[in-house]
């Protein structure tokens, strides 16, 4: 985990206080490192109760953790004041070329990949792929730029023989949902979690005893609480020119992508003769063409 990262990309968690805490630890992380809890709360004009809320925000355990996750940092890459600032997510302007944009791109990803990864945990995801191979019936619900994410997920799953369902439709979903049998399994995607229908939607699903699964950015948003399992990805940043949308998209890409490989990888066996069989057709049909195209 990079904490510097995480603290550059987690201002929208913290207090006004505690973003002054963490605003020091972003200018002096050396500094900070060699700091007591108290010395950094003097230094920030803050209480040390601050300080504390600023590294239970987190994830660490205790002050000296902190300091260790902080220590890591700088000795695995001398970061310095201009690396601390590439951690930042960045907007677009007005007078970035081509190269510019394409690199704010890049760099965006970049960051957004790293900071899932660093919040990823194998024994969710590993629990997520055992729910899924044992449901019976899946569905996919996401608006906007997650309905993306969902259609994603439908085509892998179902080149492997396991139907996911997937409708923009929200009452469509719902009188599917209404039917539903045992063991259903509803994957519901948000960046924020605060979706009116997608909250509308969980809400109708547990009240019907289905298992959901959240994919959203990590907050104390609503549908996390609703949800069974909680998957997460960057936290997501203001944007002016709605670059944030499309780093989003990125971050979610990659745990669906995750998701499906490890499913794969833990299920392998119980889909061999059905990827077998869909090799063969798609050889025939090929074979077919090029004697028809032959003619």
């Amino acid at each position: 985990m990079n904490i510097l990262r995480l603290i550059a990309q987690s201002k929208s968690l913290f207090s006004a206080s505690e973003w002054r805490v963490a605003q020091i630890v972003l200018d002096s992380p050396e500094e900070v490192q060699r700091m007591t809890i108290e010395n950094l709360a003097q230094r920030a004009n803050v209480s040390t109760t601050t300080v504390i809320r600023f590294y239970k925000t987190l994830n660490q355990s205790s002050f000296s953790e902190f300091r260790v996750q902080l220590a890591m940092v700088i000795a695995d890459s001398k970061i310095s004041k201009k690396k601390i600032d590439d951690v930042k997510f960045k907007d677009l302007e007005k007078d970035d070329g081509v190269k510019g944009i394409a690199k704010k791109l890049v760099d965006n990803t970049v960051a957004a990949y790293q900071e899932t990864i660093d919040r990823l945990s194998s024994v969710l995801v590993d629990d997520v792929c055992k729910v899924l191979h044992k449901a019976n019936e899946i569905f996919a619900y996401g608006v906007g730029l997650s309905s993306i994410a969902c259609m994603n997920m439908m085509q892998k799953w179902n080149s492997i023989g396991v139907r996911i369902n997937y409708t923009a439709d929200i009452n469509t979903l719902l009188t599917t949902l209404s039917t539903a049998k045992k063991n259903t399994v509803l994957f519901l995607i948000s960046n924020s979690g605060e979706s009116s229908e997608l909250l509308y939607v969980a809400k109708f699903a547990k009240e019907r005893g289905l298992t959901l699964i959240s994919l959203t950015e990590p907050s104390n948003n609503t549908l996390c609480k609703m949800s069974d399992y909680q998957l997460q990805t960057a936290l997501s940043f203001e944007s002016e020119y709605r670059i944030a949308e499309s780093t989003a998209l990125s971050a979610q890409t990659l745990i669906i992508n995750v998701l499906f490989y490890r499913y794969v990888n833990k299920f392998e066996d119980d889909y061999t003769e059905f990827l077998k069989n869909i090799h063969g057709s798609l050889s025939d049909y090929k074979k077919g063409i090029n004697i028809k195209g032959g003619k």
